[in-house]
């Protein structure tokens, strides 16, 4: 059944919605009401997902004259804060009512921690000590230095910890870990985003004026906005995720428009994208991602429906596992075609284009079978 208020942005939730206990169920019944799937979204989530696969096929197997390799996934890590910004508005759209009213805010703020480290923790534990075992056997195989065991062991407590990030620990052995331990401290700072928002009234327009003003930073610091440690790090998350949760605020605005004009917005947003890849021009590839997250917020329009196509359901499905599980899968692809190539002089490491099917196809695999028994 199709409850009444889906569709609804959070400020639409209704007083005996707002005034919710801390009780649990109670809880778990706002969220139910309140909340429908965006599935244009969870098809972003698993093309931004499959760009990042892409990205780290190509620093590991560059691409011989394959032009989507040279001009779009060689800067797909940039896809990243696409992840961002779908992670703050799906966060907003859904738990939003849990601080928007009377409800007492330390029940509201565990309830959510509880959900968002059940959801996310477990599979992070999983694949970081499944990356590591393939790293540690790799390097053993091939005679490879590794580090001191002392520092082997501070780092993989870091990254239990989900603090290698802040504190800037060693890129070792699956580097996407960065990206999820940064959104975990958006995560505890969310529902104080929230409250800020909706019981102070924070201006909207100056949110969004510092999370632009954190990219240029970003850009003119280093030339780029790929950052993966220390506090420059939680700034970029931080930044992608707070505009997604005020794109879930204004959701109600945004649903008011024309399918056709949202239709057009993101075939701009497309443009902007793909056009930003090409030239290198990353705020405007980040424009581009702002703009389609907002014209796909709502069911309806013609790329929602193209994003809706149950191939890309799945993969949007799966896209978590898809971004954890990608790293050890490609080491294992690299250990097992370079010995290939030996034996047979096939140019499994020499073309861009066999290893991203071959790592790709692997990933998505095993990531669909592991999203069905887990």
């Amino acid at each position: 059944s199709v409850s009444k208020t889906e569709g609804r942005g959070f400020e639409s939730l209704s007083p005996c919605q707002r005034g919710i206990t801390a009780n649990s169920s109670d809880m778990g019944r706002v969220l139910a009401e309140s909340y429908e799937e965006i599935r244009a979204h969870t098809g972003l989530r698993g093309l931004a997902a499959v760009a990042v696969v892409a990205y780290h096929v190509a620093l590991a197997v560059p691409g011989d004259g394959y032009w989507i390799e040279q001009h779009i996934f060689s800067r797909s890590f940039i896809f990243v804060d696409l992840f961002f910004l779908l992670s703050g508005f799906v966060l907003a759209y859904r738990y939003s009512g849990l601080f928007s009213g009377d409800a007492p805010f330390i029940g509201a703020a565990r309830h959510f921690a509880a959900r968002r480290i059940s959801r996310i923790y477990p599979n992070y534990l999983i694949w970081m000590t499944i990356a590591l075992i393939v790293w540690l056997a790799l390097a053993l195989r091939n005679q490879q230095a590794t580090p001191a065991a002392g520092d082997l062991a501070w780092s993989f407590l870091m990254h239990v910890a989900m603090v290698q990030s802040l504190l800037d620990a060693p890129v070792l052995w699956n580097t996407p870990l960065w990206s999820i331990a940064v959104e975990m401290i958006a995560y505890a700072i969310f529902p104080l985003m929230i409250v800020a928002r909706t019981r102070l009234r924070l201006f909207d327009g100056g949110i969004a004026i510092v999370a632009v003003a954190i990219w240029l930073w970003l850009l003119q610091g280093g030339g780029t906005i790929d950052v993966i440690a220390g506090a420059p790090s939680v700034l970029r998350c931080l930044a992608g995720f707070s505009i997604g949760v005020l794109i879930a605020a204004h959701r109600d605005s945004i649903a008011s428009r024309s399918p056709a004009s949202l239709s057009a917005v993101q075939i701009l947003s497309v443009v902007a994208i793909t056009g930003g890849l090409k030239f290198d021009l990353e705020l405007a590839t980040l424009a581009g991602f702002v703009a389609l997250t907002a014209s796909t917020a709502t069911n309806s329009s013609v790329l929602v429906d193209l994003l809706s196509f149950r191939g890309f359901a799945m993969l949007g499905a799966a896209s978590y596992t898809i971004y954890l599980s990608h790293v050890p899968v490609l080491n294992l692809y690299l250990g097992g075609a370079g010995a290939l190539q030996n034996v047979l002089g096939l140019p499994f490491l020499s073309d861009w284009l066999i290893a991203v099917a071959m790592v790709g196809g692997a990933t998505i695999t095993i990531s669909l079978m592991f999203y069905r028994l887990v």
